[in-house]
């Protein structure tokens, strides 16, 4: 989901460092500086320099379970995807206390632009298809039934927020009728471009942020993507060739346009969401208007409906 800036005071901090020595004993004495890092709009992280190492924390925030962020799956997410490689390795999780530590990876977040272009865009998909191979033990994750929670949550405390979606709930119904229900995996369901991480000396690419993880289509995961890269229709088709190894992409294409559009519904409800949640100030009910219109602008395009109409053939043969 998108991104704002926490600001953390000294207090704070102190507090920060208070926790973690309290969760994790052999760390105390030993933290030279708590510095926070901004971006998360659900979690408060900080970079915590211990002797001469860094270290990434996460505290998970208040109240987001309602966003259907289940930490526990985060943990057994990133872990394997530390395991593979795909992410920093994970060194401390602590349920009760909703703190997750990873090696803190010193590089920068990649740009839509940058993840868009072909060689990085190999990169990051090579990272998709080995989370994707995965099948581990951990709840489903459905961008429908996410849909569906959010809607129902918005529609009890704010109906007035869900004027766009009530006009095409038939719609996102009868695009969960065309996804197939295989096969599934590991899949990270946030793929912002602040989640590309490129380490400084190595310049790797790692994949961060796994809290809504979960075993899932990886056509959400392709769709999601594209969607947040703002990839264009030839980019799309790219990026089908550099996951599918076959002749024919026209569905996996097809799939990927459609899902894409239900990735902006989700982030459109999402928003609403925080409107309801969030103590931040930050604007969200601008964030959901940016990809109600993002919806509203791929509904209206003649392409999308041929995609639709394919499918919904392929389907019934």
């Amino acid at each position: 989901m998108g991104a704002g800036e926490v600001i953390v005071s000294k207090d704070a901090e102190d507090d920060v460092t208070v926790l973690l020595q309290s969760a994790i004993p052999q760390w105390t004495g030993r933290i030279a500086r708590i510095e926070p890092v901004s971006g998360g709009m659900t979690n408060r992280n900080f970079c915590a320099w211990v002797d001469e190492q860094l270290f990434f924390v996460r505290i998970g925030g208040l109240t987001t379970e309602r966003l259907g962020i289940n930490r526990d799956v985060e943990f057994a997410a990133a872990e394997l995807a530390g395991r593979l490689g795909i992410a920093p390795p994970v060194l401390f999780y602590s349920a009760d206390r909703g703190i997750l530590v990873t090696r803190y990876i010193c590089g920068r977040a990649l740009t839509s632009e940058e993840l868009g272009s072909p060689a990085v865009l190999r990169e990051a998909i090579e990272l998709l298809r080995r989370a994707h191979a995965q099948t581990p033990s951990v709840w489903p994750f459905s961008v429908f039934a996410t849909i569906e929670q959010y809607w129902r949550t918005v529609q009890r405390l704010a109906p007035e927020l869900l004027r766009t979606y009530q006009s095409i709930k038939s719609f996102v119904r009868e695009v969960q009728v065309l996804v197939p229900n295989e096969p599934l995996g590991l899949c990270h369901n946030d793929l912002l471009a602040a989640n590309f991480v490129q380490e400084s000396d190595t310049h790797r690419l790692w994949l961060v942020d796994w809290e809504y993880a979960g075993l899932g289509t990886l056509y959400f995961d392709l769709g999601n993507f594209a969607s947040n890269q703002k990839l264009t229709p030839e980019r799309e088709v790219l990026l089908a060739q550099l996951y599918f190894d076959t002749a024919d992409l026209s569905e996996h294409v097809s799939l990927i346009r459609l899902l894409r559009i239900m990735s902006d519904v989700r982030e459109a409800l999402w928003g609403a969401m925080q409107q309801l949640l969030s103590p931040l100030a930050f604007d969200f009910a601008q964030y959901a208007t940016v990809h109600w219109e993002r919806v509203e602008r791929a509904l209206s395009e003649p392409e999308m409906w041929l995609d639709f109409e394919r499918l919904k053939r392929a389907r019934k043969t």
